[in-house]
């Protein structure tokens, strides 16, 4: 018992214990802070959880998006279309290409031209 190695490594033990309890007491106090914001609505999440109307309004915009997939999935509207059905997926490239050779073949000719070809176009 009179060993002062034993004595010096108890007493660092005891020391860090005392430290490590008051560190634990900060966390605790400071997590208890948060638990306390997060009850009153503070901040994004304690919103989320206290106020009956956000989570409504998110309840909502998840049904009208379900909504909106359940749609196109059944390829109505535009989008739906272009997801679903080939033919007018097909349809849109062609128009692209033609609109693409139309674009070169404006570039290759000359300004007089291009209004000449536009103006006969209109008339």
């Amino acid at each position: 018992m009179k060993e002062d190695t034993l004595y010096a490594n108890t007493l660092v033990a005891v020391t860090n214990l005392v430290a490590t309890s008051e560190d634990m007491k900060l966390t605790l106090a400071d997590a208890r802070k948060i638990v306390a914001g997060l009850q009153e609505g503070r901040g994004t999440v304690g919103k989320l959880l206290v106020d009956e109307s956000l989570f409504r309004e998110t309840t909502n915009m998840m049904t009208n998006l379900r909504e909106i997939t359940e749609k196109m999935n059944r390829g109505n509207g535009t989008v739906g279309q272009l997801i679903n059905d080939d033919a007018f997926l097909k349809n849109v490239k062609l128009t692209l290409q033609k609109v693409e050779k139309a674009t070169e073949t404006l570039e290759d000719a000359g300004p007089l031209q291009v209004i000449g070809t536009a103006a006969g176009s209109i008339f």
